[in-house]
């Protein structure tokens, strides 16, 4: 259901690319810019810097703390290094799902 969801949400660009109907944005991965609208965000628990993506998150811990976890045993994406916020979007603000196009 969220892969024919998201799917929906774009309408096809040049060279392969994709226009997000929510924000005209022109996009080559429909299923990451998608995420951007959902509002899920993700927290490094070593500097607080927050992601709407873990895979971003885990890059940002790699390359900002790589070196102190490296000298004490720990991999960048041990799970205990990042919190998951759940969604950024207020509880009063509209949903991007109400947003959606029916799929039928």
């Amino acid at each position: 259901m969220f892969n024919a969801l998201v799917i929906s949400q774009f309408e096809p660009a040049e060279n392969g690319r994709w226009k997000c109907k929510h924000c005209e944005k022109i996009v080559i991965h429909r299923h990451h810019h998608y995420k951007v609208h959902l509002g899920d965000m993700y927290r490094c628990l070593l500097c607080k810097a927050t992601s709407n993506r873990r895979d971003n998150l885990v890059t940002h811990i790699r390359n900002m703390h790589g070196p102190l976890l490296n000298e004490r045993g720990i991999k960048h994406d041990a799970p205990f290094l990042i919190e998951e916020l759940g969604s950024s979007l207020d509880q009063d603000s509209p949903s991007i799902l109400s947003k959606v196009e029916p799929l039928f």
